[in-house]
């Protein structure tokens, strides 16, 4: 819950660009919802509160995460705490500050722009032959291996007494019948524990020397024998398939890859083209820096 509630603060602190009486205003009414807080003149509304869910969960990446009912309680004392600080700091002279101003105004522009280009990729697609052709292409460069490559499912458990049952019961039938209260990874509902192909330098650099060396020592279809120490928990590790140097990834193995890197491509492209048409239109200047000694 800690990480969560840094990751609002963070948001918070973000999406306060512009915050005065008058955006909360704005905003109770296109959202409307029950007041759950008030400072000064500004409320909290149980819509706003979804929204800074979302929002966090967006930052931390952890769209399928748990979120708790003392989560949203954490939510609405750091949204008062901080109000309590903005207030004060309203009538200081850090508004006059010119760091403040230009760190408000770049904020501000990022979000903006964020926003913007978010709905300018709504229709943004990967067609099937696009990522076939993109396969063949790629087959012998990208797909084939230059070393041994092994894929894993792995499940986080913080409590020492609850890993046991966790890995007993992935050992009478399989991760999908994990249910949240099974383990403590917030990851886990969005990848099912997936982690993908990775190399033995990736799987140590993304699981520590010590857990990484255990989970890569697993062979295809193999479950560890007993928990992985890992930092504040433990680790539940199946190696659910591998490939040795010189063998093919079929499509199927790499669709998912393909179908990301293609549609990061499209985005750039898009965002290319955007720059230009604007470009053109509003004809930005650039001027030399003062040489400085």
């Amino acid at each position: 819950m800690k990480d969560l509630v840094i990751a609002v603060i963070l948001v918070l602190l973000v999406c306060s660009c512009s915050k005065n009486d008058n955006d909360y205003k704005i905003l109770k009414e296109k959202l409307g919802g029950k007041v759950l807080a008030k400072v000064g003149n500004k409320e909290l509304t149980e819509e706003m509160l979804k929204v800074m869910v979302k929002l966090s969960m967006q930052q931390q990446d952890k769209a399928g995460g748990k979120i708790t009912e003392e989560d949203k309680k954490a939510m609405i004392d750091d949204w008062v705490r901080i109000q309590l600080i903005t207030l004060e700091a309203e009538h200081s002279s850090v508004l006059k500050d010119p760091e403040f101003i230009l760190q408000s105004n770049l904020q501000y522009e990022g979000l903006l722009t964020r926003y913007f280009l978010t709905q300018k990729m709504e229709d943004i697609t990967v067609t099937p032959r696009e990522i076939e052709d993109y396969y063949k292409s790629n087959k012998d460069k990208l797909f084939t291996m230059k070393e041994p490559i092994k894929d894993f499912t792995v499940v986080f458990v913080r409590d020492s007494s609850k890993v046991a049952k966790t890995l007993e019961k992935v050992k009478k039938s399989d991760f999908k019948s994990l249910q949240p209260e099974d383990h403590d990874d917030i990851d886990f509902k969005k990848s099912n524990g997936k982690v993908g192909f990775a190399n033995m330098e990736n799987t140590l650099a993304r699981f520590g020397p010590s857990a990484g060396q255990k989970i890569w020592e697993l062979e295809k279809g193999q479950l560890c024998t007993e928990p992985i120490p890992f930092e504040n928990g433990y680790l539940v590790a199946k190696c659910t398939n591998s490939k040795k140097k010189g063998e093919v990834l079929s499509l199927s193995e790499v669709i998912v890859m393909i179908r990301s890197t293609l549609t990061e491509r499209k985005k750039q492209d898009r965002v290319e083209k955007i720059v230009e048409t604007l470009t053109e239109k509003y004809k930005p200047q650039r001027f030399e820096q003062s040489s400085t000694k």
